[in-house]
């Protein structure tokens, strides 16, 4: 099997005795995309910028006339591809992915209120 483009062997970062990514490993396909998710101020560009992958700023990849829950349904919901979502799995993923990333509970707020440095509280 071919290399893919993506490949990422054994990862670790740590802060002093802290394990923030410990013993990573993957291999992305040639056609695919990879993303890094997190809350704001986790490094998630700093291991894209060091080993000089390109990268988006969150910033730049929202739609600011929309609310954070249709930010994150906007690919759900503009799918080219790919089976029918059932009732209700759009919602569901949305609040998944909301938990996630650290924003559960925010989703009817616009993003022009989540800048990285505003309080999620």
């Amino acid at each position: 099997m071919a290399a893919g483009v993506l490949q990422i062997a054994g990862l670790a970062k740590r802060y002093g005795a802290t394990a923030a990514i410990d013993n990573v490993s993957l291999d992305g396909p040639s056609d695919g995309y990879a993303s890094l998710l997190g809350p704001s101020g986790v490094g998630k560009t700093a291991p894209a910028f060091s080993h000089g992958i390109g990268f988006v700023l969150p910033s730049f990849a929202l739609f600011p006339h929309l609310s954070v829950y249709s930010n994150i349904a906007f690919g759900l919901e503009n799918r080219a591809e790919g089976a029918p979502l059932g009732k209700g799995e759009p919602r569901d993923r949305v609040h998944a992915m909301s938990e996630l990333v650290g924003v559960a509970g925010l989703e009817s707020r616009r993003v022009h209120k989540m800048q990285p440095s505003s309080p999620r509280e």
